[in-house]
């Protein structure tokens, strides 16, 4: 490991991820912090399908149970959004938000999400059930109990 020197390490000499306001370590050359929070684009979507293209074809080597094709690569297909009209395009056409939902449309378990999906669709939950509340309450409004 002490030998290791990958692009990463050269990113890193240059700067790039000090400088980087998506970072949140970010800083300027006077030491003010850069950090503008999380950055929504651009943004990777998932093929609707869950449809995979293989990014490095491995290597066959010969077993005593005949020739074995090992360290094959495989990646989702994937576009990348660059602003939200972009994203509602490609979500319109089926494409999903998260790799693991396009592993369940090619019929793959997937692997679990981390918190913040989980309370991103909490929340969509939320409030498409007020909303759905409030549509009710207007054709049919409630009377209040009087105290």
């Amino acid at each position: 490991m002490a030998n290791r020197y990958t692009v990463f390490d050269v990113m890193e000499k240059r700067g790039d991820f000090r400088k980087n306001p998506a970072n949140i370590g970010s800083q300027s050359d006077d030491g003010e912090s850069l950090y503008s929070g999380p950055i929504q684009y651009p943004k990777m979507l998932f093929h609707p399908q869950g449809e995979e293209e293989i990014i490095y074809q491995g290597d066959v080597i010969n077993t005593p149970y005949g020739p074995q094709k090992i360290m094959e690569q495989r990646a989702i297909i994937h576009k990348i959004a660059h602003n939200q009209a972009e994203e509602e395009a490609l979500i319109a056409e089926g494409w999903h938000q998260h790799p693991a939902e396009a592993m369940v449309a090619a019929g793959k378990e997937a692997p679990a999400t981390g918190a913040d999906r989980v309370i991103a669709d909490l929340q969509k939950k939320i409030a498409a059930l007020e909303a759905q509340r409030t549509q009710l309450e207007s054709i049919h409004p409630m009377s209040k109990p009087s105290i």
